[in-house]
């Protein structure tokens, strides 16, 4: 029997996954409503359609430039060969969880995970008032994870503030703009031309340089959201035995973007391949990119503002832009090198990492 703690995305694909091996699953969702609260913005690149088949339904809209804006206003725009999709958030997350109630797994809501005891016939957990022993244990439950607290593998963590809204604001539905500043990665993402997602995720003054995004982009406030989000930490046990954690729960989260769907995909694959080696295989796949997108993330914090005007004008030359537009934004380990190769300037940024 495995038992899944949270109906996010991860926790529902492993979900769907080991329920397609034949497996008994059952998943406990703590709200009374898969996919509530959002609290993600929902963009993916183009590599998700390797890992799971997207429905048209739950995709509001397609992103085929991205803009990048600089503290001084300096813009570079990357046309991007494959499309960004923009999900409805909620429904993908039951859209996955639809697959894998149709595969048998088991769903629970209302069901707020308390504690837990190894014993001799399995792993006892509480959920709710009630108490049910199972063989595997997954924490998906998030960056607060009780899950983790419980079995000893919280560890240290550091968040990042997120603040985001829904918003109405006249804008080309077709660009996404993308905001750099000192310890700060701020985001307009349009739905439709009159409708979108802004935010900001910032180390300090996350919600004063929100309210200074809303002005820029003169947005009016339809839902608001916000929330902590962890930063990788590659030195995090995500494994003790037969308990696991997996997306957020584990920091498995870009530090570039803060986002985290498609890791926590890939760690889903890897524990469904094989439960006891999780914690071994989901880094081989995955690790690498974790942490080269926290180094990056390390060094843009040390930035001054103007050395982002700089880079973005860096960015704006062709031999560099081809790379940005034809690679896999998710996955830098392989554009890194040939972007070094292209403009070999960028090398002096590794000053800030000392």
């Amino acid at each position: 029997m495995f038992t899944v703690i949270g109906a996010g995305p991860a926790g529902n694909y492993l979900a769907y996954l080991l329920a397609k091996k034949g497996e008994d699953v059952e998943v406990h969702e703590e709200h009374a409503k898969i996919g509530q609260p959002v609290q993600c913005t929902g963009i993916l690149t183009d590599s998700v359609h390797s890992i799971l088949k997207i429905e048209e339904e739950v995709v509001v809209n397609k992103i085929s430039t991205f803009r990048i804006i600089s503290p001084n206003k300096i813009i570079l725009d990357i046309n991007l060969k494959k499309k960004d999709l923009i999900l409805d958030r909620a429904k993908f997350d039951a859209f996955i969880a639809e697959k894998a109630k149709e595969s048998g797994v088991h769903y629970r809501l209302n069901s707020r995970f308390t504690g837990l005891q190894q014993t001799k016939d399995g792993i006892k957990i509480k959920v709710g008032n009630e108490t049910e022993t199972t063989d595997f244990l997954v924490g998906a439950d998030g960056p607060f994870s009780s899950v983790a607290k419980s079995a000893g593998l919280f560890g240290e963590r550091e968040y990042i503030a997120g603040v985001q809204a829904r918003v109405s604001a006249i804008s080309d539905p077709d660009i996404m703009e993308i905001f750099l500043d000192k310890g700060a990665f701020g985001w307009y993402v349009p739905e439709d031309e009159n409708t979108g997602r802004i935010g900001i995720c910032a180390y300090k003054d996350a919600l004063r340089q929100f309210k200074a995004l809303l002005m820029y982009k003169k947005a009016h406030i339809i839902q608001y959201q916000s929330g902590m989000i962890p930063v990788y930490n590659p030195h995090l046990k995500t494994q003790l035995e037969n308990i696991a954690l997996i997306g957020d729960a584990a920091t498995q989260v870009k530090a570039t973007t803060f986002g985290g769907i498609v890791p926590g995909l890939l760690a889903a694959q890897a524990y469904a391949k094989d439960p006891m080696q999780y914690d071994k295989n989901w880094r081989k796949i995955v690790g690498k990119d974790l942490w080269l997108n926290l180094q990056i993330r390390r060094i843009m914090n040390k930035f001054p503002s103007e050395e982002y005007d700089r880079l973005t004008s860096l960015f704006k030359k062709e031999r560099v832009r081809e790379v940005i537009e034809t690679y896999d934004r998710d996955f830098p380990s392989k554009f890194l090198f040939k972007l070094l190769l292209r403009e070999p300037r960028f090398l002096a940024y590794a000053r800030y990492a000392l």
